[in-house]
């Protein structure tokens, strides 16, 4: 493969995530401190929803500070809604295509009780 083929699916993959609620704060009754350095007190985990548009089912994993974790399939022309348990402020998603590619997104931020979207395109 070219190293344009190879770019493209993460290109893809970077491009489709759609960060969707970045948590409601609550101020004055006891709420998270959004300025903490720590951790975030809260449920513990996080909302990852995961449409795929592609034919092919998809295998899908969580990477936390270079662990992978496997959440799960997701068939293809579904959507499946994962509860993740939170463990850093940092993740990657990958997806792995059965019979098919796959791709990994960047680094992204979440927080215990935070949604995130995830959309695996019909074309890679």
């Amino acid at each position: 493969m070219t190293v344009g083929r190879l770019s493209r699916p993460l290109l893809l993959g970077a491009l489709l995530v759609l960060v969707s609620g970045c948590g409601v704060l609550q101020s004055g009754n006891g709420g998270p401190d959004p300025f903490s350095s720590g951790p975030r007190s809260g449920s513990g985990v996080f909302e990852l929803e995961v449409r795929n548009d592609h034919f092919n089912d998809a295998r899908v994993f969580v990477h936390w500070g270079g662990v992978r974790r496997r959440l799960g399939l997701v068939t293809g022309t579904t959507t499946q809604t994962f509860q993740v348990e939170w463990q850093s402020q940092d993740f990657r998603v990958e997806v792995d295509l059965i019979a098919g590619s796959g791709f990994t997104t960047d680094v992204l931020t979440v927080w215990p009780g935070e949604e995130y979207e995830l959309r695996i395109p019909s074309h890679l």
